[in-house]
């Protein structure tokens, strides 16, 4: 955003550069002294701005010396108004003047067009005032000098004065102009000898453009400078002392320490997955394909691209209505309209305390209150991968095992029961997992997402099967032995939910993906 508008702010200010600068007028003329050239005579030019501020430039004729060294010797006298000082508005009175005598010569800018040459000057010993003439005095005596014609401005100068003037000089194309010093030429004349009188009364004009935006540009320079102290000063506290503390904690903190606090500190936003979605105008029958199709047990409802709620697969299941109906359509219970949204720069730590405070198993991501996708338990799971081995090794003993966290709730069902049965014992808030038997050796488990199975595929007529052709199978179960890195892992292989507990025996428990991971932060809460 700083870099936008840094853009534009100078390109703001090149427009205006662009806009206002004038063009320089070139002009040269030569001074002779009873027809013979005259060396280091000061040359000054006059003239206004369009704000009526007076501006004058000094130069002085060329020794003949400095003109052998320019390459040609009869440049000598000859005096040069070309080095991009004189920006005068097209068609503003400029009066030529030189130290010490009573010689005026005027003429008009020409900004950018071709050079002016003016009348040559020819002094006598006599020629010479006794006072310089004082062109600054001159203008503060006009009251609108700007309004002035050239005929105007000549009639002031000689009754207020008593000067006489030359005659107007006149405008020559280059073509029939002498070769004339290039700018970069002059450069090799020392500085003191092309400079500007000093005077309180004369303001130099070394800008290219006006006062006032000169002040403007110094404005705006200085509000950029200020923004960008601030940003810098902003993004150094904001990640600078953060990377210092981190880099720190690494390297004084004990090892699980360091990578707990890196594992919970870690943006969602580099775990952020397209979001499964529907409309709230399709039907349950189009939510129920979606979650068989793309194996989840979740998905958004969104009105109009704008997030509105969730549908699960208990949702479903508790809904008990015909699958044609439409979601907007259904009532309180089969949607679950609790705010369970993320912004997308938390941290993995604050989004599980977000699912945990909602009992939920899925968020949506949302930047700039748009929603750009979902995080769910299993992809914070992922970024445990490797801590079995890490935390382990570390810890020796003490971490929470299978056997100390699983539910000893276990619900057996003969798979010959019809899915009604099924249905009623899953409909329990306590129920999410039933172990199907035959002769109380299990075969096989059917939970709510058997049942979504069976809804898409048997539609309206599920009630005349029995449990067993819809279990899922071969019987799975979990190690009781092993701690919750180690079960964590086994649960990322599958990406079940829930997981039977055995070990060469009847089933122990349960061992379920939320308490699971409730233990893993309780361990990271207590180690960070």
């Amino acid at each position: 955003m700083a870099k936008k508008i840094s853009f534009f702010l100078v390109l703001f200010i090149l427009i205006l550069t662009s806009a206002h600068a004038e063009e320089p007028t070139k002009i040269y003329g030569q001074v002779l002294l009873r027809d013979t050239p005259f060396e280091k005579l000061e040359v000054t030019a006059h003239w206004m701005d369009n704000t009526s501020v007076y501006h004058a430039t000094t130069t002085e004729t060329l020794t003949k010396s400095e003109a052998r060294s320019l390459g040609d010797s009869s440049l000598r006298g000859y005096y040069f108004f070309n080095d991009d000082k004189l920006r005068a508005k097209k068609g503003s009175t400029i009066i030529i003047t030189f130290k010490g005598t009573s010689h005026k010569l005027i003429t008009t800018s020409n900004p950018g067009g071709a050079t002016v040459r003016v009348t040559t000057i020819s002094l006598s010993y006599g020629g010479f005032a006794t006072e310089a003439i004082n062109m600054s005095k001159i203008y503060e005596e006009l009251e609108n000098p700007e309004d002035m014609s050239e005929e105007d401005l000549e009639e002031f100068l000689i009754n207020t004065q008593n000067i006489s003037v030359k005659e107007i000089v006149q405008e020559e194309d280059s073509a029939n102009a002498p070769e004339i010093i290039p700018h970069e030429t002059l450069s090799g004349i020392p500085n003191e000898e092309i400079s500007i009188e000093p005077s309180s009364q004369i303001k130099a004009d070394n800008s290219k453009i006006s006062k006032f935006f000169r002040d403007l540009i110094v404005i705006i320079v200085v509000v950029i400078i200020g923004l960008a102290v601030v940003l810098m000063s902003y993004y150094f506290i904001k990640y600078g002392t953060t990377y210092i503390v981190e880099t720190v904690s690494e390297i004084t903190l004990d090892p699980i320490e360091a990578q707990t606090k890196r594992f919970l500190n870690k943006k969602i936003k580099a775990l952020v997955k397209e979001s499964i979605s529907i409309s709230f105008e399709k039907t349950l029958r189009d939510a129920i394909e979606l979650i068989v199709r793309d194996r989840t047990d979740t998905i958004i409802v969104l009105k109009d691209d704008s997030y509105l709620g969730f549908i699960t697969e208990k949702n479903i299941l508790k809904a008990g209505l015909k699958i044609d109906t439409k979601i907007k359509d259904c009532p309180d219970g089969v949607m679950s309209k609790n705010n369970l949204l993320i912004e997308s720069g938390k941290n993995i730590g604050e989004a599980y305390e977000t699912m945990s405070s909602v009992g939920e198993r899925k968020l949506g991501v949302i930047e700039n209150n748009k929603l750009i996708g979902e995080i769910s338990l299993f992809d914070i799971q992922s970024q445990m991968s490797g801590f079995s081995r890490f935390f382990g090794e570390k810890t020796k003993s003490g971490l929470t095992t299978v056997r100390d966290m699983m539910s000893k709730n276990v619900v057996l069902l003969d798979k010959n029961e019809n899915i009604e049965k099924a249905e009623s014992l899953l409909r329990q808030d306590n129920v999410n997992m039933i172990v199907v038997t035959e002769d109380y050796k299990p075969l096989g488990v059917f939970t709510v997402g058997d049942y979504i199975v069976g809804m898409s595929k048997y539609g309206e007529h599920l009630q005349k099967h029995n449990v067993g052709v819809l279990m899922s199978s071969p019987f799975v179960t979990v190690n009781p032995d092993l701690n919750i890195f180690e079960a964590n892992e086994f649960m990322l292989k599958k990406e079940f939910k829930r997981y039977p507990v055995s070990y060469d025996g009847p089933i122990l428990g349960i061992l379920d993906q939320k308490k699971l991971c409730a233990e893993m932060f309780s361990y990271f809460e207590n180690k960070g």
